[in-house]
C-alpha cells in the first residue's frame, strides 16, 4: 500500500510540475463559449498525452519483453538505454512532425507521459507471470 502512495505523489509530481499545465503560455478564447475551451485544451493536450502514452506503453513493452525473453541477467543495463535511446527518438521525431504540419501539441505534455507509461508497462510486464 505504501508503494502505491509514494507512486501516485510522484506521479502527481511530474503530471503537474512547473510549466506542464501551460502557465506560461496564452491561450485566449471567449468564456462564454465552453466547448471552444474544451476543444482548445482536448487539442492540445488530449493528443499529446494519448500520443505519448502509446509510444512509452510500446517502448516500455519492448525493453520487459527483451529482458524477459532473452534472460538478462548482466546486461539489463544495456537493454534498458537502448529502449530509452529509441523513445526519445520517435518522440523527438513526433514533436518535429508536429511541429511542421502545424498540430497543436504540448511538448512536456508528450515527454512526461511517454516516461509514466514506459515504466509503468516495464514494471508490469516484468511482474507479469503469464
Amino acid at each position: 500500500m505504501k508503494k502505491m502512495v509514494v507512486f501516485s505523489v510522484f506521479l502527481l509530481f511530474f503530471l503537474f510540475k512547473g510549466d506542464y499545465l501551460g502557465a506560461n503560455e496564452k491561450i485566449s478564447f471567449n468564456v462564454k463559449d465552453k466547448k471552444g475551451c474544451w476543444s482548445i485544451i482536448a487539442s492540445k493536450y488530449g493528443g499529446s498525452i494519448a500520443s505519448g502514452v502509446l509510444i512509452g506503453s510500446l517502448c516500455g513493452l519492448g525493453c520487459g519483453g527483451v529482458e524477459k525473453a532473452f534472460n538478462l541477467n548482466f546486461s539489463r543495463v544495456g537493454a534498458w538505454i537502448v529502449f530509452r535511446l529509441i523513445r526519445l527518438k520517435i518522440l523527438d521525431d513526433l514533436i518535429i512532425d508536429a511541429e511542421e504540419y502545424n498540430v497543436p501539441h504540448h511538448q512536456p505534455s508528450i515527454y512526461n507521459s511517454a516516461w509514466i507509461a514506459d515504466w509503468v508497462t516495464y514494471l508490469y510486464y516484468k511482474n507479469y507471470q503469464g
